[in-house]
């Protein structure tokens, strides 16, 4: 037998005038009007498109692939982030078009989304594949009146919006200082970068890429083994004009938390999700390589360490986090 959701879809699909209205869902699927609308709402975050007309008839259209400017903005709650969204098809980074927004005397909030990107770049200048139509590619720009040193703290912060909105994926980590991942392998990405003057910050341009829909064909081959989507990972199709809602929401709130009241409470949800806490990895640095328990993070974002009985902070390393478990070394740096 048909689920409910199944049987919803092939009513509205079916219906001959095209529109449909609630009660006749209702009276067609044997159900109330109120489970009508929740499933209702269970196809829109499953990824259709439902449109409704001045009578409030609904009418299913198809899957929703990419982002949309007016879907994203339609249902955002927000206060300040987002209120200006900037949405192309096309272009080179989501951080140089924030960049320019910034010289443009775009407001505090100014968001830039992207169906893709021809030239993304992670940290390091690292090649960051974003496959059209398939993954969030998003970056925010802020003007916070905070030291540069509290501003590195940002990429940490959003990495706990992140673990929060995809908490229900109980494999998902945070690896330090600006990645995502599930299992062992990537989905996610932050990148902060800061224009400064004089000493004084100027603008932060934030940025976060996501893999969602894409499947294990869509990555190439040299990733496969590092990199993964949440489609692959939970076999579901995502929303991603929801997601990106979802992640704004809850960004805004911890973003004002973060400035209100500092890194503290924050640093404590990073470490409860934190990747390879409790757990050896091997440390290179000039003149020195050694093996040590990850205890995890500090006030200031450092890495914290355990090596013959002695603690030690790392604001930069070679580190090998999958020495145990046959990947390749990475250069990690806390470097906005």
């Amino acid at each position: 037998m048909s689920s409910t959701k199944e049987q919803l879809i092939t009513a509205l699909k079916n219906h001959p005038d095209g529109f449909i209205s609630s009660e006749r869902l209702s009276d067609t699927l044997n159900i109330s009007l109120d489970t009508v609308r929740k499933h209702l709402d269970v196809l829109e975050k499953d990824g259709y498109i439902i449109k409704v007309n001045e009578e409030a008839n609904y009418l299913l259209g198809a899957k929703s692939i990419e982002t949309s400017q007016t879907a994203i903005a339609k249902g955002l709650n927000t206060e300040w982030l987002g209120k200006t969204i900037i949405h192309k098809e096309i272009t080179d980074s989501t951080q140089r078009d924030v960049r320019d927004a910034a010289k443009e005397g775009k407001s505090h909030g100014t968001v830039v989304i992207d169906n893709a990107q021809t030239n993304s770049k992670g940290r390091m200048g690292r090649v960051w594949h974003s496959s059209k139509g398939k993954g969030i590619w998003i970056s925010i720009l802020l003007k916070p009146k905070i030291t540069p040193q509290k501003a590195t703290l940002l990429t940490l912060v959003t990495a706990t919006v992140l673990a929060d909105v995809f908490s229900d994926i109980k494999s998902l980590r945070i690896k330090w200082p600006n990645d995502i991942l599930i299992g062992d392998k990537k989905i996610a990405g932050i990148l902060t970068e800061m224009q400064m003057e004089k000493g004084q910050i100027q603008y932060i341009a934030l940025g976060i890429g996501i893999n969602v829909n894409q499947t294990t064909e869509d990555m190439p081959e040299d990733i496969r083994e590092m990199a993964t989507s949440l489609q692959i990972e939970t076999n579901h199709f995502w929303n991603m004009n929801t997601l990106i809602q979802d992640i704004l929401q809850v960004l805004e709130q911890r973003y004002i938390d973060f400035m209100e009241n500092g890194f503290t409470s924050i640093k404590q949800k990073w470490e409860e999700n934190g990747y390879r806490i409790g757990e050896s990895i091997r440390i290179n640095v000039p003149d020195e390589q050694y093996e040590a328990i990850f205890l995890g993070i500090d006030d200031d974002g450092a890495l914290l360490v355990l090596h013959d009985g002695t603690e030690k902070k790392l604001y930069s390393a070679e580190i090998d986090w999958f020495n145990n478990k046959g990947r390749k070394k990475e250069d990690d740096q806390n470097k906005a």
